[in-house]
């Protein structure tokens, strides 16, 4: 019904770009003030709404690494990493193209801060339910002399906050963070970050794709120097340590470190990890690409190589919130 009688229904639904850009709740408001209000009456029953769970699917849960770690069970409060993610509405929907869509879960919990400060009556805050997971495979070494080397990708640096707290609470083995964010405003918890690298608890290798305002870590002085550094990707970091990650990869049988390695981002991110992880190990020890190959396939196997979930990031033994 809505279809005969509304332009931006039949818009949308001839439309070739598929997904459309834009909720249900855009394109219903739109084509709200094209029917008629009899049409309209015809369409939705507000009398029984049990239509409404066939038209608005439910929402999949989202996880969230929880960014800090506590001795409590039951911290007073938790802290979060998420990243706001915001896209342009179709054209079909909005021409002028000045709106913007926000993540579910990401515009709720990282909502933009504009609004809020515009709006002094932002009302009661809503309640919501929330549940606790721990995940099996992404957890920190028992041992905590184990040396631990964590690759993160913007947001992706979520998980290992938790980590280097839970390490630096306790007498722990060396741990080395590489991370690849866009550029010096997006580096997320950098004075946290000075802080455990001035104390001798956390190693950086930092790689920004849009900025030239490079880190380098200065193992002499345990700080981060300041330098003017080509924009890269984490692969360029990685392989700069190659004989480090080499070692870290290397099981203790065979005389290497046996160290736990962690990713945690997109896809690409860990595709971009890999191939410097590859590149470190022919560049610094010459072994071929089978050789290569194995030694990532053993530190899988033997549990030491594990991979946050893309998109959906978990945690360690910090639990994730759902």
């Amino acid at each position: 019904m809505l279809q005969e009688s509304s332009d931006i229904v039949k818009r949308v639904l001839a439309s070739t770009e598929w997904p459309v850009r834009g909720s249900l709740g855009d394109l219903l408001q739109l084509a709200l003030t094209e029917a008629t209000h009899m049409l309209w009456g015809k369409a939705f029953d507000l009398s029984n709404l049990s239509w409404l769970l066939d038209l608005i699917p439910v929402e999949v849960p989202r996880t969230y690494s929880i960014s800090s770690f506590s001795t409590d069970l039951l911290p007073r409060t938790i802290d979060l990493t998420v990243g706001r993610s915001t896209f342009n509405l179709s054209s079909i929907i909005d021409p002028s193209q000045n709106t913007k869509g926000n993540g579910v879960s990401s515009g709720f919990l990282n909502p933009d801060p504009l609004p809020s400060l515009l709006n002094h009556d932002a009302g009661e805050v809503e309640a919501i339910l929330i549940g606790i997971s721990k995940p099996l495979n992404f957890q920190l070494p028992v041992t905590h002399s184990t040396p631990i080397v964590m690759f993160a990708g913007g947001s992706g640096i979520a998980p290992f906050r938790s980590f280097w707290q839970a390490r630096a609470a306790q007498t722990s083995g060396r741990n080395i963070l590489f991370l690849g964010v866009q550029s010096r405003e997006k580096f997320l918890y950098e004075e946290e970050i000075r802080d455990l690298i001035q104390h001798g608890k956390l190693e950086l290798h930092v790689a920004f794709s849009r900025d030239r305002n490079g880190l380098q870590y200065n193992p002499s002085t345990k700080g981060m120097d300041e330098k003017s550094i080509e924009p890269r990707y984490i692969d360029a970091a990685i392989i700069e340590q190659g004989r480090t990650v080499y070692d870290m990869i290397m099981p203790k049988r065979s005389g290497g470190l046996g160290g736990y390695l962690y990713v945690c981002g997109s896809v690409s991110l860990y595709e971009t990890v890999m191939h410097g992880i590859r590149k470190a190990m022919y560049n610094c020890r010459n072994v071929t690409k089978s050789q290569a190959e194995e030694l990532v396939a053993i530190a899988f196997a033997e549990r030491r190589f594990m991979l946050g979930k893309c998109l959906i990031i978990l945690a360690q033994n910090t639990p994730t919130l759902q």
